[in-house]
C-alpha cells in the first residue's frame, strides 16, 4: 500500500511477511554495528512497519537472541477516526487527534493511534464505517498512510 520500501534487519522471528511492529529506537550496542546504516538508521522511531518481503542475508546480532534477517518494510497502513467530513479516499489531511483521555474506551487506539504523529500529513485508503462517538458524535473510521 505504501509507495516507499525500506530494507533493513528484523529478528528472525519477525522475518514474516505481512508482520507489523513498531520501531523503538536503537540500543548502545547499536552504535558501533557494522549494520546500523541498513537495520537502524532508515527507519523512524515511533513508526509503524510491515515486512513485504523476506530475504536470505542473515547477520548475529547481540540485541536478537536468534540473527537479524534482511528484509523489506513498508510503511503500514493505520486505522484512525476522523471527522466525517474529511472521509474521503485519496484525500490527504491533516492528522489531528481527537481531544479524548478515556484510556478505556474501544476507540482510544483509533484516536489516538501508534505510529501517526499529531499534524501529520497523511493520505486516506479506505474509508470503512461510522462510528458513534460517546465524546464527539459519529465519526467515520479510516485506514490512512503517512506521508513523508
Amino acid at each position: 500500500m505504501s509507495e516507499k520500501k525500506i530494507t533493513t534487519f528484523v529478528g528472525e522471528a519477525q522475518a514474516i511477511e505481512g508482520l507489523t511492529f513498531v520501531f523503538v529506537g536503537k540500543t548502545t550496542e547499536c552504535d558501533e554495528c557494522k549494520l546500523k546504516p541498513v537495520c537502524i538508521d532508515n527507519l523512524e522511531k515511533g513508526r509503524v512497519y510491515r515486512v513485504v518481503s523476506v530475504k536470505d542475508k542473515v547477520h548475529s546480532c547481540p540485541i536478537h537472541k536468534d540473527h537479524v534477517r534482511l528484509v523489506e518494510v513498508e510503511i503500514a497502513p493505520i486505522d484512525v477516526l476522523i471527522d466525517p467530513n474529511l472521509a474521503y479516499e485519496g484525500a490527504i489531511i491533516t492528522f489531528t487527534p481527537l481531544l479524548c483521555h478515556e484510556e478505556r474506551c474501544k476507540y482510544y487506539r483509533y484516536c489516538h493511534p501508534p505510529g501517526l504523529n499529531p499534524g501529520e500529513k497523511c493520505r486516506i485508503i479506505k474509508v470503512k464505517k461510522k462510528v458513534q462517538c460517546p465524546i464527539d458524535g459519529v465519526l467515520m473510521k479510516a485506514t490512512v498512510i503517512p506521508q513523508l
